[in-house]
C-alpha cells in the first residue's frame, strides 16, 4: 500500500505546475504593457487625433481620422523603464494629496535617458503619466516631457542644443477624440 501511495504521490507531484510568476515586480507599474493595451482601446473605439506641432516659431495642425495608434505611443513605449530590473537604476517614493496617489521614480544615474517617471492615480487607474527624458554628449543635449494624460492628451515637449545648430523648441500636442 504504501508503495502504491508513493507512485501516486509522484504522479501528482509530476501532474502539477509551479504557479506562473508575476511579469511585473512589487513597486513598478508596466507602463510598456499599459500603453500597448491603451493603442489596443483607442483603436478599438475608432478615436481620431488632432494634432498640433510646433518647433521653434513654425507650427502645423492636422486631423488624424485613423491614427496608429501603437505609433502614436512608440516614443513612450520606447522610453518606458523595465520592471525587471527598475530598482537597480530607480529610487521610488510617493505622494498622496487630493485622492490621487503618485508613484515617482527618480534615475539613480543621471546618465540615464529616464531620468523621472511620475505616474498619478485615482482609484488605481492612472489619470496622469509623465516621463522625463534626458540626453546629454560633447556635441548635442536634449531635454524632452512626454506627458499622458488617458484618453484625452499625448504631450511631446524637446528642447535640443547643438554645438552646430541653434537651439530647437517642439512641442507636440496630441488631442484624442473618441465618438460618441
Amino acid at each position: 500500500m504504501k508503495k502504491y501511495f508513493f507512485i501516486f504521490f509522484i504522479g501528482l507531484c509530476a501532474c502539477t505546475t509551479a504557479p506562473k510568476e508575476s511579469t511585473t515586480q512589487a513597486g513598478c507599474f508596466d507602463l510598456k504593457s499599459y500603453f500597448i493595451a491603451q493603442a489596443q482601446l483607442l483603436d478599438s473605439l475608432q478615436a481620431t487625433l488632432a494634432k498640433q506641432a510646433a518647433i521653434n516659431d513654425s507650427s502645423d495642425y492636422i486631423n488624424i481620422e485613423k491614427p496608429d495608434w501603437k505609433n502614436e505611443f512608440s516614443y513612450m513605449i520606447q522610453s518606458s523603464m523595465s520592471c525587471d530590473n527598475w530598482p537597480l537604476y530607480y529610487a521610488l517614493d510617493s505622494l498622496h494629496e487630493n485622492q490621487l496617489l503618485t508613484l515617482r521614480y527618480k534615475a539613480i544615474d543621471e546618465k540615464r535617458e529616464l531620468q523621472q517617471c511620475r505616474i498619478s492615480f485615482k482609484e488605481n487607474e492612472p489619470v496622469l503619466i509623465v516621463l522625463q527624458l534626458s540626453d546629454v554628449n560633447k556635441l548635442f543635449s536634449s531635454q524632452t516631457v512626454l506627458t499622458y494624460v488617458p484618453m484625452q492628451e499625448i504631450k511631446i515637449e524637446a528642447l535640443q542644443k547643438s554645438s552646430v545648430q541653434k537651439e530647437k523648441r517642439i512641442q507636440i500636442i496630441s488631442t484624442i477624440k473618441i465618438p460618441s
